[in-house]
């Protein structure tokens, strides 16, 4: 038996024991047992403006440590209001423990007013839900959370009724946690046939993905030693260096750069995906670039049909079997030159800049001074729309896991509340949020957080008054533009009023001297941009 007295205080005992160390959520009257034995165990509990805010934080945290994080919100609107940030997890493949209250087991059957069917509403965006008893709560927390960090990870959910909260545990312990042991899953003659294929290939390339975060160093490190040149996926950016030669840029998103990209592909004998995982990129990459040439897929799960499909593959931990097909010397025959890789760099970027020639405030163009400006350590979080595609383009990242977007579900409102948990976790990083003026407005609320937490980030807010991607749409088909576009105030004074500072900018100087003045102040800085939007039209 376990020496606790509550099945509250028994679910936070085998979080801890996990390794959760943050809770983020809108508390309620229902919550209080949880979180009071959050704070007697060690669980720290922040308190946000929104659900769908405290979502995305945790899920930035758990991008930055890899630990699993919850997310606490009370039951009826509270479970609604969080279905969102639970589809992201979901989709961009987060640990998340969601939990919420619930009315009584006892009123159940009787009592309407906030009674929804909490599992039935998670069940479709998560990989394990359960509703906690008196006597299993300890087993049903160590099996939600093997399910949240088992390959592929994703959010899991948990529903806690108020009364079953207070009640003495009855039950037994948790779940006994299973040691994982590296092991070599192939034999020698299979790492042989490997590596002899890379050995005869001429001109091998990879697409390199999530997946294969969790061992970036060693797959730069093997990118590197065998030269092969590498795209990535907006989740992958920085695992291999965007400065370098190797790397030829991120896919998935600008159809005009995937354009390139996808020519490029056909030019190799040798197509890696390495962590590839489809809900990275979208339906252009469903017609696989070219039927004639080989295709190895190296995962920790199997490929998903469609996407890239393999001819080959294999599948367990990716950082073991690279480490373990690591070649002393690159092959001699590899045809790859500096200068070829250099100008398809180049190409790429020509996609986009060539365009970027307007009169106004140009979006490519402001990335760019950003990018000069800022660190190399900063950490980015971009929300989705127009801006998004061409900072994913523009900005190169020098580590892994420095960009952070919503790329499965591509949801709006999600970059302010991930670099509120980014510089949450990540003190010492400089933090850049990167926002359009809809997707801004919609999770407004949450520049609270960052007075109360001390967190001096800097927001670009990139200002044109639409819902830009729509428009181009709208225009493009031969549709009246309507119904996408609106007013805005001026967000300077909104961040005064929160605690920060603001400044409007119109010029490439302006913008330069905005953002180094953002980065020695230690409250932050909402910096409205007033962009020319012209040039999306022809990055998209």
């Amino acid at each position: 038996m376990i020496d606790v007295s509550t099945v509250a205080e028994i679910i936070a005992k085998e979080l801890k024991k996990a390794g959760v160390e943050y809770a983020f959520g809108v508390s309620g009257e229902t919550l209080i047992p949880l979180m009071d034995a959050f704070r007697k165990t060690g669980i720290e509990f922040i308190l946000t403006r929104h659900e769908t805010g405290a979502g995305f934080m945790a899920d930035a945290v758990h991008q930055l440590t890899g630990k699993p994080v919850v997310l606490l919100a009370t039951q009826g609107p509270g479970i609604t209001n969080l279905v969102n940030a639970a589809a992201h997890a979901f989709l961009d493949r987060s640990s998340l423990i969601v939990i919420t209250s619930s009315i009584p087991l006892s009123q159940q059957n009787v009592v309407v007013r906030q009674n929804l069917p909490h599992e039935e509403i998670l069940n479709p965006v998560t990989k394990y839900t359960a509703t906690i008893r008196g006597t299993d709560a300890a087993q049903v927390v160590t099996r939600a959370i093997e399910a949240a960090t088992s390959e592929r990870p994703g959010p899991v959910y948990l529903n806690l009724p108020v009364d079953v909260a207070k009640s003495e545990y009855t039950g037994p312990d948790g779940f006994t946690s299973v040691t994982k042991l590296s092991f070599t899953p192939l034999g020698t003659g299979q790492f042989n046939d490997f590596t002899e294929k890379l050995r005869n290939a001429k001109r091998p390339i990879a697409i390199v993905g999530n997946g294969a975060n969790k061992s970036s160093s060693v797959t730069r490190e093997w990118l590197e030693k065998w030269k092969i040149p590498s795209l990535s996926t907006y989740r992958a950016k920085g695992i291999l260096d965007e400065s370098t030669t190797l790397s030829l840029g991120p896919i998935g998103l600008s159809k005009v750069s995937d354009q390139v990209q996808q020519s490029f592909i056909k030019q190799s004998d040798l197509i890696l995906t390495i962590g590839f995982d489809p809900a990275e990129i979208s339906g252009r990459w469903l017609q696989t670039p070219t039927t004639e040439v080989m295709r190895i897929n190296i995962d920790s799960v199997p490929a998903l049909r469609g996407y890239l499909s393999p001819h080959e593959e294999y599948v367990g931990e990716i950082g073991l079997f690279l480490q373990s097909t690591m070649p002393a010397e690159t092959p001699s025959n590899n045809e790859w030159s500096n200068e070829e890789l250099d100008q398809h760099r180049q190409n790429v970027k020509n996609s986009l800049a060539m365009h970027a020639s307007i009169e106004g405030l140009s979006p490519y163009k402001l990335t760019e001074v950003l990018r000069e400006v800022m660190p190399k350590n900063t950490i980015v979080t971009a929300d989705t729309g127009s801006h998004r595609i061409t900072a994913s383009q523009v900005w190169d990242c020098y580590e892994p896991l420095t960009f952070l977007q919503s790329i499965g579900l591509a949801t709006m409102g999600y970059a302010l509340p991930a670099a509120i948990g980014a510089k949450f976790i990540s003190r010492d990083s400089p933090v850049l949020c990167l926002v359009g003026d809809a997707g801004f407005e919609m999770i407004l609320g949450e520049l609270g957080m960052l007075k109360q937490l001390n967190l001096p980030i800097v927001i670009v807010v990139f200002a044109d008054r639409a819902l830009s991607r729509i428009k181009i749409d709208q225009e493009q088909e031969g549709y009246q533009v309507y119904g996408t576009e609106f007013e805005t105030p001026e967000y300077t004074t909104i961040a005064k009023a929160y605690g920060g500072e603001g400044v409007i900018v119109r010029s490439l100087d302006e913008i330069q001297a905005a953002a180094e003045e953002a980065l020695n102040r230690d409250v932050f800085t909402v910096i409205q941009a007033e962009i020319d939007p012209t040039e999306y039209v022809n990055q998209m």
